[in-house]
């Protein structure tokens, strides 16, 4: 093999070695971002869990004053 074509093929597996590790590294920034988009919608979901909660009950108390004044 001629000095020239080792050059070559040596520059051929450099790019393609460097090629992979880009798509190597946009995968991976892919997998976190999908990994935080989850987190967050767990967030979400727990935050309007909460507030349902809250809102439940005091929807109960004011129907339990209704009740009372009703009652009295």
């Amino acid at each position: 093999m001629s000095p020239q074509a080792y050059r070559q093929e040596r520059e051929k597996r450099d790019e393609e070695e460097k090629k992979e590790a880009q798509e190597n590294l946009i995968l991976k920034l892919k997998e976190k971002e999908l990994k935080e988009e989850k987190k967050l919608e767990k967030e979400r979901n727990k935050e309007l869990k909460k507030f349902l909660r809250q809102e439940q009950a005091i929807v109960r108390k004011e129907q339990a004053e209704r009740q009372k004044r009703f009652l009295q």
